[in-house]
């Protein structure tokens, strides 16, 4: 669906210290279509910090250039799940992928 490069940036509640992990020489992980398919809605998908993850995969993929490429994936899913009246859930990812290489988005 998207892929994202940030390293882990995890801010811990009730105190000050932050975990900032740097990933290996080759960063670069893949986000798969199903964190954005919440289970048991047919008729939804989800971006941002609705996004089904850890709370440390959170601290990789929030950050603004992951969160554009994730929505761009979830907008052009949403368009073909309307143009072929299907639930979310039974999307072919193959599908969307050729979609979005299509639209210009690096996978």
């Amino acid at each position: 669906m998207a892929l994202g490069a940030y390293p882990v940036d995890v801010h811990h509640t009730g105190d000050a210290n932050i975990t900032f992990e740097e990933l290996g020489a080759d960063h670069v992980y893949a986000l798969p279509y199903r964190i954005a398919v919440p289970q048991g809605l047919d008729n939804a998908l989800v971006a941002g910090r609705g996004l089904s993850a850890t709370h440390e995969a959170h601290g990789a993929i929030r950050v603004m250039p992951t969160a554009m490429a994730v929505a761009q994936a979830v907008g052009t899913a949403a368009a073909l799940l309307a143009a072929s009246n299907q639930p979310a859930p039974q999307l072919d990812p193959a599908t969307l992928r050729e979609k979005l290489r299509a639209a210009g988005a690096i996978l």
